[in-house]
C-alpha cells in the first residue's frame, strides 16, 4: 500500500513520511486498589500530514482503548490489581507511519496495597512540599531582612 498523498497550497502532491505525535499521561500517579485511573492521550499529525488513522492504548500488553480522534481524548480504567502495571500508546496515521509513547518499552504505574497507603503517600508528598516552601520563606526572610544597626 502506498503512502497517502495530500495537497499543499501550491497543489503539488506530497507524500506523508513523518510519524504522527502521540503522548499519554495518567492521573492519579499513585493509585490505590479502588482507584480509577484517567489516561489522557494526545495524538496529532503535522498540518500537511495524512491525518490520524488510529490510536491504541495498551495496559499490560492488552489493547484496552482504540480511537480515531485527532487531538486530546481520555480513557478511564481500573481499578487495577495491587502491583506494577505497564502502559503505552501507539498512533498510526493514514500513510501507515507509526509512533509510540514511550519510544521504547513501557511506562509503569504501581497500585499500592491499600487505599490508606496511597493517601499516606500523597500526604507525605504534600508535607514535604510545605516544608520546602517554609524553608525557602525563612531563607528569603533572612537574606532580605533589614538590620537595625
Amino acid at each position: 500500500m502506498s503512502p497517502a498523498a495530500t495537497l499543499n497550497p501550491t497543489s503539488t502532491p506530497t507524500v506523508d513520511t513523518r510519524d504522527p505525535f502521540v503522548s499519554v499521561t495518567i492521573y492519579p500517579q499513585y493509585p490505590g486498589p479502588d482507584s480509577k485511573i484517567y489516561f489522557t492521550i494526545i495524538a496529532k499529525d503535522e498540518d500537511l500530514g495524512s491525518g490520524i488513522a488510529n490510536t491504541t492504548l495498551y495496559i499490560d500488553d492488552i489493547a484496552v482503548e482504540s480511537s480515531t480522534i485527532f487531538g486530546i481524548h481520555s480513557f478511564m480504567g481500573g481499578p487495577y490489581s495491587v502491583g506494577t502495571h505497564k502502559y503505552r500508546v501507539e498512533a498510526v496515521d493514514n500513510s501507515n507511519n507509526r509512533s509510540v509513547d514511550p519510544v521504547s518499552g513501557n511506562y509503569n504505574f504501581m497500585v499500592s496495597g491499600s487505599t490508606v497507603d496511597s493517601a499516606s503517600l500523597r500526604i507525605g508528598l504534600t508535607f514535604t512540599s510545605l516544608i520546602t516552601a517554609l524553608i525557602a520563606a525563612i531563607v528569603w526572610f533572612l537574606v532580605h531582612r533589614k538590620s537595625n544597626v
